[in-house]
This record gives C-alpha cells, structure tokens and sequence, in this order.
C-alpha cells in the first residue's frame, strides 16, 4: 500500500503556529524579488502523481495546487512519502504516471535552468563537505539567472544581501560551512533558496534542525515570503 501524505491548503497548523507565537513577522528584512508571473496559471499543479522505487510504490493519486500567495501544507508522518513528493515536483524524480505543472508548463519540459527559475527548495539534509564559506553557498542560488560564463552582478549580490539578512546568516558569512551548526546549515540553505528569487518555495522538514526562536523566525519568515501576493510556498511537516 502506498503513502498518503496529506494537503492541507493555504495554510498550515505549523504557520498558525508562528503568528500565535510571536505575533506574524515584522517585515523588517526585504525578501529578493521575483520577476515571473504566469497569469492566472498556478505556481503549481500536481495531478493524479505516483512514485514508485523498484517494487515498492511510494505514493500514488497525489494532487496539489499551489495559487499565488497561499502556503500549502504537506503533513503526514516520517516515511509516508512528503519528500518524494517535493522532489517530483522539482523533477529529480520522474513521476510513474500523473503530472506535474510550473506556472502552467509542464514541468518535464522545462529545462533545470529554468525549473530553478520557477522553483527553489530547502532539503531537509544536503551533503555540502567542501569548504565553501557561507556566502559562496548562498550565491549558488542565483545560478538559474546566470549564463555559462557570467559573472555575479549588482542584482546577485543584492538578493543575496537581502537573503542572508532575512535568513539571519550574515554574522558567519565567511565561515566554512562545514563549521556551522545543523541549524545554522538549515538557514544557509533557506537563505540559498530566497536568493534564488523563484515563484514558489518548497521547504522539506524546514524547522527539524532550529532550535524554538529560528524556528518561529523561519516560519514567520515563509509566511512574509507568501504574504505578497505573487510568491508561494509548500512546507512539508510532520510534527504540528
């Protein structure tokens, strides 16, 4: 029998729990901009979707939609397939059958540079073991907006400035990432991913590794990034 892991649209017992907690973000930090619009073409849509690994199905009848400035929830417990799911979309794994849209394409023919455009995500864990410092790690996000050979512009480093100050990462900036804590690692790749400046945010298990103030933050910080209007985001929790 295969996973259900569950939607809950707009918004999340784990959003509510960062305004009742501290009141909904201040706004204080600006969040990079993002340019795409897609109509009146969701910033996702998932249909009848299954994953399959060998002869085990994973999940399967999955459907999701995520409109402009609504944060989904995907809830359900450890092993019931919420990270398969976020990984479909993004297309590191090709759905056994259904489908899968960004901003009214389908995803499958969109290439990586330009799904990174449309989608920019937070992995629960990632293996980054080279001594890249932090801000290096954060600058890979805009590498969607960059050709082969382009340097970093005024507008790169704009976003990643804003980034950084909104994930809170800016005191060890130029620290090894191997030197950072779990949860200090899990805002490098949150701050990675707002610099990428894509439509919509996935974020896998975004709280596990923050202690209870970042994690307030992070939430907060979600809610801001979908309050304005044009920007969504799917967070994928189990414990509520």
């Amino acid at each position: 029998m295969s996973a259900d892991p569950t939607v809950d649209a707009e918004t999340t017992g784990a959003a509510d729990a960062a305004e009742s907690a501290a009141g909904g973000g201040d706004g204080s930090e600006a969040l990079p901009d993002t340019a795409l619009s897609f109509g009146d073409a969701p910033l996702l849509s998932a249909a009848d979707v299954a994953v399959s690994f060998g002869d085990l199905d994973v999940v399967s009848g999955v459907d999701l939609r995520v409109e402009p400035g609504s944060l989904v929830g995907l809830v359900g417990p450890n092993g019931a397939g919420k990270t398969t799911v976020l990984r479909a979309v993004t297309g590191a794994v090709e759905p056994d059958a259904g489908t899968v849209r960004l901003g009214g394409d389908p995803a499958s023919s969109l290439s990586a540079r330009e799904v990174g455009r449309r989608v920019a995500s937070v992995p629960q864990t990632t293996n980054l073991s080279f001594d890249f410092r932090v801000r290096h790690v954060i600058e890979m996000g805009r590498t969607p907006h960059l050709g082969r050979f382009d340097a970093h512009g005024t507008e790169d480093d704009a976003a990643v400035d804003a980034a950084m100050a909104a994930a809170d990462v800016e005191r060890f900036a130029d620290r090894s990432i191997t030197e950072v804590s779990g949860g200090e690692r899990q805002r490098v790749l949150l701050a990675r991913a707002l610099a990428q400046a894509a439509p919509l945010l996935l974020l896998d298990e975004p709280t596990a590794s923050l202690d209870v103030h970042h994690a307030v933050e992070t939430l907060e910080l979600v809610r801001e990034f979908v309050d304005g209007g044009d920007r969504g985001a799917i967070a994928a929790i189990h414990d509520l």
